[in-house]
């Protein structure tokens, strides 16, 4: 069941990262826009007089405080489904496995409930599970889809940066 497990976690990894990634788009892009809007008073303070030494450490400690917010928000808190829901997913797009990968994981299990159960059978069907998951690729089914969504968060406020930038 090594092949199975492993590529099992292979593909739980890649979906937490495209998570992670997504949830570190989310916590800059709404960072950069609490200081976008925190430099903006800033400079309209700064018109008339100079922004008290007060309500620069009150924005700063609110801009820290958000950003520890979001970082436990949209990245601590990720909660991925367990090997047994890849599987399944798996058995989803594969029709051709037919509830083995699943079966297999469960019942190969240390301390499984496999009274009166026939061992030979779990044997095989572990048997096939293995063979199906060494025949394909699990890990090709990981969700892209966060990496999209992180690139249209991060890209316009990157954008706006630098016209920013160059207009300054």
């Amino acid at each position: 069941m090594s092949t199975l497990e492993r590529q099992l976690q292979t593909w739980r990894s890649r979906e937490r990262t495209a998570l992670v990634v997504r949830g570190l788009a989310r916590c800059f892009a709404i960072a950069a826009g609490v200081l976008a809007v925190a430099c903006l008073v800033d400079w309209f303070i700064d018109r008339f007089t100079e922004t008290p030494f007060a309500l620069r450490v009150l924005m700063t400690m609110s801009q820290v405080a958000l950003s520890a917010f979001l970082l436990w928000r949209f990245v601590l808190r990720l909660s991925l489904p367990s090997i047994d829901r890849y599987a399944a997913r798996a058995e989803g797009l594969l029709p051709a496995v037919r509830h083995r990968f699943v079966t297999a994981l469960q019942l190969s299990r240390s301390g499984a409930a496999v009274q009166g159960m026939s061992s030979v059978l779990i044997r095989e069907v572990a048997a096939e599970a293995e063979a199906e998951a060494v025949r394909h690729d699990l890990p090709k089914f990981a969700d892209r889809m966060p990496y999209r969504r992180a690139a249209w968060l991060v890209g316009p406020v990157v954008l706006v940066s630098v016209v920013g930038f160059a207009v300054r």
